[in-house]
């Protein structure tokens, strides 16, 4: 037995189109067809891709409206999920796009390595981790920036869901 890749990430929102729109605006994914499974989503590829990588899930039979409502927290939790992780190429459009949403972000380099990463959150609140290789590691001024947040171990910063009010529609 062998896992051969990541064949999706799965997104519960009550934001779908915004949601859409989000992923479109900073990473450059695009719609692909999914089929009616008789509640709101869509589905997600990267640019150069077809296959879906991100389903989003709108409230429906998967979810029940009002899905964020904290007496329903425990029975429709799915827990554990830390974050989202892809390998990019593109750092400096990454950023670029970042600041001109005015989506806040954070630098990191692994430790012993030239890998970076930078992480930042998507509208409902999934934390997105972007790593480079070498080639495109990060010089210290381009660490510094309006939006940057600061690192904290795990890769977690503070949710600010005030920066994502534009991506907040259904």
């Amino acid at each position: 037995m062998k896992v051969k890749h990541l064949a999706h990430l799965a997104v519960f929102t009550s934001w779908v189109r915004g949601s859409i729109d989000f992923y479109h605006d900073i990473l450059d994914f695009h719609l692909v067809p999914r089929p009616d499974f008789g509640f709101p989503g869509a589905w997600l590829a990267s640019e150069d891709g077809t296959e879906a990588l991100i389903h989003l899930y709108g409230e429906g039979p998967v979810r029940p409206p009002l899905w964020q409502d904290p007496t329903l927290s425990e029975k429709w939790s799915t827990g554990i999920v830390a974050h989202l992780s892809l390998v990019m190429t593109g750092k400096h459009d990454l950023i670029h796009r970042l600041e001109y949403h005015k989506v806040p972000w954070t630098v990191h380099t692994i430790p012993g390595s030239l890998i970076t990463q930078i992480f930042f959150y998507d509208p409902n609140g999934l934390l997105i981790e972007c790593g480079f290789s070498e080639e495109e590691v990060f010089s210290s001024q381009e660490t510094t920036t309006l939006w940057q947040q600061d690192f904290v171990t795990g890769g977690l910063l503070p949710f600010q869901q005030r920066a994502y009010h534009k991506w907040h529609v259904s």
